[in-house]
């Protein structure tokens, strides 16, 4: 998590508002929303101050979190294999398919997530069209009507 949405988290949790944050450190509401959007970092003054206010501790509020996006990358990494795997069986994967555009909405990976996901969406129901038109239509001339 990054310091601006750990700043959010910890005024939400106050139920401060913006304006009252910035009129307790002598600042103008728009800084207390750069910071909260990590457009700019307050200096070490003000994270003191802001650590007083939420009555947390400064290292806690600096500290990284690595070991989340190192596991939404382990997390995109498994679902790319999943996604790959269930590939060649249309009906799974056109669960795991909806599964993962449905799990992956706010994540950090979610557009390559998603992006792989609606393109074997997309190819496992053409294919899927594929088999049933050749299968349910004895005069079809079709043969190979799969992309993959």
């Amino acid at each position: 998590m990054k310091l601006g949405e750990k700043l959010k988290k910890y005024r939400k949790e106050r139920k401060l508002s913006q304006r009252e944050v910035a009129e307790k450190l002598n600042v103008t509401r728009q800084v207390v929303s750069y910071w909260e959007c990590d457009l700019t970092i307050p200096d070490i003054q003000i994270l003191q101050q802001l650590a007083e206010l939420y009555e947390i501790d400064m290292e806690e509020m600096l500290q990284e979190e690595n070991s989340t996006t190192q596991n939404e990358e382990i997390a995109a990494l498994i679902c790319g294999i999943i996604l790959a795997v269930a590939f060649k069986i249309p009906v799974v994967n056109i669960i795991v398919s909806l599964i993962v555009l449905l799990k992956y909405k706010n994540r950090k990976y979610s557009f390559f997530i998603r992006t792989v996901a609606i393109v074997c969406l997309v190819i496992t129901v053409y294919n899927t069209y594929g088999i049933f038109y050749t299968c349910f239509n004895p005069n079809s001339t079709i043969k190979n009507r799969y992309l993959w």
